[in-house]
């Protein structure tokens, strides 16, 4: 495909959301995003920016900076929801809309309390997430029948989830589509380098990835979700590392929308890992086969932005191998920003819905 139709893409984009920007603008429509991931933050705000909508973000550690309860920072209790309901109802009362995302239960805050507002509920990482008491399931299943809830999850696997806890969810899926990378970065020749997550290999408490690719000689950095673009786009670099251990990774998406392969273990192979000790965030006793028919690196949907490898070594061997990388880059770009495109739209439905009067 040529670079032509890059540019084609990127305008059409450009001149549809500039249109739906001129719609949206018109309903002067408040925002408020509630989040403990910075990820989720900067998707939000991508997709307000590029609808013309004025997004405000609050990082959600900060609503239970003076709560004295001894919960777990993301378990989301009746008292500490209420707590920040308290503590900030006259802020939450200036917007018109409030999204939250990762994680679920932060929705609770406004479940438990009769908001009568539109409420966003972006599932990011299972709608239970460390909230695990019965009250809880109540309100979210209350909550799937409020006109002024939308309840929306982020990954195939949310709907799978929520359903074997009696909870339907009926919301399409909505993905991230990581606009805010930087896709005019272009190196203008590449390394052998490789990028893995830092926060893959902090939670293998089981096995050792790093040691398996030092010695394998795969040189790779390992970089932190709090800014990652600013060392991927700073570094010549013909991949990122991927070992699943949730069914949906920011980091997928941010590579894909540089152009980046992602490279992942076949199902056979990290069938193999599993047996190892490698480590998958599940609930206890599931399923760990669940992350091929859900998770998003094995969907056919990106299927041409993954490079699969079978072992250790054949990664070293796809790594090293970049006589198509070029190619491979301007179809990864093609695939996401038909991606891109396709969730301006969805989003521009969950905004146009937001302004309508209950």
């Amino acid at each position: 495909m040529s670079y032509c139709k890059i540019l084609f893409f990127s305008f059409l984009i450009f001149f549809k959301a500039g249109s739906r920007e001129k719609d949206l603008e018109k309903t002067n429509l408040k925002i408020l995003h509630l989040t403990f991931h910075i990820g989720m933050e900067k998707e939000i705000q991508s997709i307000g920016n590029a609808l013309g909508l004025n997004i405000t973000t609050i990082q959600a550690l900060s609503l239970f900076k003076d709560y004295k309860g001894t919960e777990s920072p993301l378990n989301i209790t009746h008292d500490k929801a209420n707590f920040a309901f308290e503590k900030y109802q006259s802020v939450f009362d200036q917007y018109d809309l409030i999204i939250t995302s990762d994680t679920a239960p932060l929705s609770r805050i406004f479940l438990q309390n009769d908001w009568e507002k539109k409420v966003v509920v972006w599932i990011c990482n299972r709608f239970d997430w460390d909230t695990y008491d019965a009250e809880y399931y109540t309100l979210f299943s209350e909550g799937l029948k409020k006109d002024n809830f939308l309840i929306i999850p982020f990954t195939n696997f949310e709907p799978y989830y929520a359903q074997k806890n009696h909870l339907p969810l009926h919301e399409k899926v909505i993905k991230p589509c990581s606009l805010y990378m930087n896709l005019s970065n272009e190196p203008d020749s590449i390394n052998s380098w490789a990028f893995l997550s830092k926060r893959i290999l902090d939670v293998q408490t089981n096995f050792d990835l790093s040691y398996e690719l030092r010695k394998i000689e795969v040189p790779y950095v390992s970089f932190s979700f709090s800014n990652p673009e600013d060392q991927m786009t700073n570094v010549k670099y013909n991949g990122v590392i991927c070992f699943p251990y949730q069914f949906s990774l920011i980091q997928i998406f941010e590579s894909m929308a540089l152009g980046l392969p992602v490279y992942v273990p076949t199902p056979n192979f990290l069938s193999l890992l599993f047996k190892e000790g490698y480590f998958i965030q599940l609930p206890e006793f599931w399923d760990k086969n669940l992350i091929f028919e859900y998770g998003e690196m094995y969907q056919e949907e990106f299927k041409d932005c993954y490079i699969y490898f079978d072992s250790f070594k054949d990664l070293k061997t796809k790594i090293f191998d970049t006589s198509n990388w070029q190619e491979k880059r301007i179809k990864i770009k093609e695939v996401m920003k038909v991606h891109q495109e396709k969730t301006l739209q969805r989003w521009e439905e969950v905004f146009n819905w937001a302004k309508e009067k209950n």
